[in-house]
């Protein structure tokens, strides 16, 4: 794969995917459950796999670049070593940005407690599946030219993508159910009731 197509894969497809993910999820949803309100995001280790995923491998692909992939690329490898470290620090950034993001498309009640809704956990979770799947695609170009670098064969290249190429696939399913049953379990409250309750980052 040229260099080229790898920066346009990169750039367009994980967020395609994620407003295609959010679109069905608000398509199963409906209109009516889509307005009951919520309460903060809250970071779970156990539960917020898809948010752990890309900070992880954004540390370990922006670190791992810097160590092996030559400064100014080359015909051994796809992106060059700023190239990798820039794009794992933008798909970091862009999941972080899934937090401020749900408050900006909240509401800040008088009494400072921040209330969004069914919509703004959706768009939110737009954020969360766009850096998640753009960093997996890094770490799968990554793993191309390191075999690349120490001449392993195309099985190894394979072999070791495929998981990724699971984990990506399989997030697009977590995300979607994830979406769904997060704004269902939500109690259809008023703005005059109690603050509703915090629920875990996707």
């Amino acid at each position: 794969m040229d260099q080229k197509t790898a920066l346009d894969v990169a750039l367009v497809a994980p967020i395609a995917l994620a407003v295609l993910v959010a679109l069905v999820s608000g398509f199963v949803l409906g209109n009516e459950v889509l307005k009951r309100r919520m309460g903060l995001p809250n970071w779970d280790f156990s539960k917020s796999w898809a948010s752990t995923i890309a900070v992880v491998g954004g540390v370990i692909s922006f670190a791992t670049a810097l160590a092996l992939i030559p400064a100014a690329g080359g015909p051994a490898t796809v992106l060059s070593r700023g190239q990798y470290a820039f794009l794992g620090v933008v798909f970091t950034g862009v999941t972080a940005a899934a937090a401020p993001v749900y408050t900006f498309a909240s509401r800040i009640e008088k009494d400072l407690t921040v209330r969004g809704w069914g919509y703004s956990f959706l768009f939110a979770s737009v954020f969360t599946i766009w850096g998640t799947l753009g960093q997996l695609w890094i770490d799968i170009l990554l793993i191309g030219d390191l075999c690349t670098i120490v001449t392993l064969t195309n099985c190894w290249r394979v072999a070791l993508a495929a998981p990724l190429w699971v984990l990506g696939i399989a997030l697009l399913c977590y995300a979607a159910r994830s979406i769904i049953a997060t704004v269902r379990a939500q109690p259809d409250r008023s703005l005059t009731e109690a603050v509703p309750p915090r629920w875990a980052l996707l």
